[in-house]
């Protein structure tokens, strides 16, 4: 499928929709060697495409829970597409949860309850 910066991730979850099954394959993996960006700005650049396309399934017509109401796709398969497609939002909720203790350093409280 194409249409989507995460056409692999669109693909299976259109195959899985439409009720076929899917198998694993474990080829050798020395003909699938493949280069990694070796620079931090293609790395960011590359990891804003994916969080883009992901989000772009997720809040489209393709979206996983429509996939699960109106096609073949389990409920277990809704989960797992749901959360690869929620992977770039999983950072705030961890951002702000690292920050709490240098917010209660300056301002002199505890986030524990006292005993």
């Amino acid at each position: 499928m194409y249409g989507s910066t995460s056409e692999d991730l669109l693909t299976g979850l259109k195959i899985h929709t439409k009720g076929w099954r899917s198998e694993v394959c474990s080829p050798e993996l020395s003909p699938f060697m493949g280069c990694s960006p070796q620079d931090i700005l293609v790395v960011i650049g590359q990891q804003k495409r994916w969080i883009s396309g992901l989000l772009d399934i997720l809040l489209s017509k393709h979206c996983p829970i429509f996939g699960t109401l109106f096609g073949k796709l389990q409920f277990r398969q809704c989960l797992g597409y749901l959360w690869i497609t929620t992977w770039s939002l999983r950072p705030v909720p961890e951002i702000c949860y690292a920050a709490l203790p240098a917010y209660c350093i300056i301002n002199n409280s505890s986030f524990l309850p006292k005993v």
